[in-house]
């Protein structure tokens, strides 16, 4: 059972690493304020976790789940930086965790900038 659900977990994680890629232009297609305030708060608590240098709180409940079911299970790194290795083989790019960081930082400042160069205009 605890590895169906980290399974599911780790299912759920990468819906979120998605939406945060995603969110604005899905956002912006579908005229939601209502997304766009979810993935600019998504993405501002990512930074915050990363420059805190904590873990992702859906990484440690996977690790978690993982090790009660008797896994010796880990991830080296961020839980993106992990599974953008795992799908798009970053690791031949030898990019350190920092510029992620930076990347994000400045996806939000685009995000954020945009309630002010895109205000609402009908949609939800």
């Amino acid at each position: 059972m605890p590895r169906t659900a980290a399974d599911f977990v780790l299912v759920l994680h990468f819906l979120w690493v998605l939406f945060m890629l995603v969110g604005f232009p899905l956002a912006w297609l579908l005229r939601s304020r209502g997304l766009r305030l979810v993935h600019a708060l998504g993405l501002a608590a990512y930074l915050g976790l990363a420059v805190a240098g904590r873990l992702c709180p859906l990484t440690v409940a996977e690790e978690a789940l993982r090790r009660s079911g008797g896994a010796d299970f880990s991830y080296s790194g961020s839980f993106l930086a992990a599974w953008i290795q795992r799908l798009i083989y970053v690791e031949t790019w030898h990019a350190p965790l920092w510029l992620f960081q930076v990347l994000a930082a400045g996806y939000l400042a685009v995000v954020l900038s945009s309630w002010w160069w895109w205000p609402r205009r009908g949609g939800s």
